[in-house]
């Protein structure tokens, strides 16, 4: 088992406790080779953060750890002291590229563990792809996306970033402008994804500063936004962001999901149906436009697009 370089590990049963992680744990300290691990420990609700920080400080060992995928969505008893300790083990890490951290549907959280965590991102000079789920997490606010913003920035090899806050319902305007600003300064960003379903208080504002920052980025390929049940949202807002995108000389591929936006109009429908070339985004022939208005009721000649 010493030899092992990748681990996926999925647990179907939510009574795991600390006592079985750090069993675990033990098991993967021999595996020095490791290069790439899941582990899937959602809905364990009796984990706390004695369970993240024997699992993750066991992975330390691994000097070669490329992959880190974490799942511990559902498991409302990691709190803030979690997101801290495995923000100091991420720092230790000499090669890893890749992680994907789910801590979804957790009101522990805040926006100090939010900062405390994302602290350790700005250090790795390997980190090219991060995916991180704070959706359901209610009590982070502006402030921690901002400073998670603040933190991606400053990583120096960062091209793939997706972030999932859907129905943090504190999240406002002014943390999609920072949020917007930040990433557009990324050298080598090439593709965005971002959830902010349910998001109650972002209006037309925060999409406009959000385009308006995201166009500052001369290397974005892929931009895919989900606002479902955001129901501030307009016409105005959802054009003036396509528009903002359409500078992005590199954009190959639009995917815009406004679900359930009852304020979406056929005025959307109409920017783009009637005259394809009043939205061509690329210069690639290519390119990909994807759009969702499942459910927005104001719509009236959806199915003449």
């Amino acid at each position: 088992m010493s030899y092992y370089k990748k681990i996926f590990l999925h647990n179907s049963c939510n009574n795991v406790t600390d006592e079985g992680v750090r069993n675990l744990s033990q098991g993967l300290r021999s595996l020095l080779t490791l290069e790439s691990i899941t582990v899937n420990f959602g809905d364990c609700d009796k984990i706390t953060d004695e369970g993240l920080i024997s699992l993750i400080q066991s992975l330390n060992r691994s000097k070669s750890l490329q992959s880190l995928d974490l799942n511990f969505c559902g498991c409302k008893e990691i709190t803030d002291e979690g997101l801290k300790s495995l923000g100091e083990s991420l720092k230790k890490f000499e090669s890893l590229s890749s992680i994907c951290l789910n801590f979804s549907q957790n009101s522990n959280f805040t926006d100090k563990g939010l900062k405390n965590f994302t602290e350790s991102l700005e250090l790795s000079s390997t980190l090219q792809l991060i995916t991180l789920y704070f959706d359901k997490c209610e009590n982070i606010t502006d402030e921690g996306l901002s400073t998670l913003s603040e933190s991606l920035q400053k990583c120096s090899s960062v091209y793939y970033i997706s972030l999932d806050f859907a129905e943090c319902r504190k999240i406002t305007n002014e943390g999609l402008k920072e949020l917007g600003e930040n990433l557009g300064k990324i050298a080598k960003f090439e593709y965005l994804t971002l959830n902010f379903s349910n998001c109650e208080k972002i209006t037309d504002e925060g999409l406009d500063h959000l385009g308006a920052g995201l166009i500052i980025s001369g290397t974005l390929k892929s931009v895919s936004v989900r606002f479902t049940s955001c129901e501030k949202l307009t016409d105005s807002g959802l054009n003036k962001f396509v528009q903002s995108l359409k500078q992005l000389t590199s954009l190959q591929a639009l995917n815009l999901d406004f679900g359930s936006c009852k304020n979406i109009t056929d005025q959307s429908l109409n920017m783009f149906s009637q005259d394809p070339k009043k939205i061509r985004f690329s210069q690639n022939n290519q390119s990909q436009l994807c759009l969702v208005f499942a459910f927005c009721i104001s719509l009236i000649n959806f199915f003449q697009l």
